[in-house]
């Protein structure tokens, strides 16, 4: 399901999958889903997966994206925006 609506009053569910490499042999998938909750706030899942497909890199990649600076920081940044 892949659903861009929305607008300043309402999220509609919205799921987008991104590839990270051009070669989608030695490409992780990151998935980005937003979800409305029933209290008027909005869900947001980042599932990052097939980071074994980077071969010799792949434990470059996985510890970047576990550090601050990888997605738990970014995420942290979103939700600090957001709550503005």
């Amino acid at each position: 399901m892949d659903s861009t609506m929305t607008d300043s009053t309402r999220v509609v569910p919205v799921r987008k999958t991104i590839t990270v490499e051009p070669d989608l042999a030695q490409s992780s998938e990151v998935e980005i889903r937003f979800t409305p909750g029933p209290d008027g706030t909005t869900r947001v899942d980042l599932e990052h997966r097939h980071i074994e497909r980077h071969g010799a890199t792949a434990a470059a990649v996985r510890t970047g994206v576990d550090s601050p600076n990888g997605w738990t920081g970014l995420l942290d940044l979103f939700a600090a925006r957001a709550a503005q």
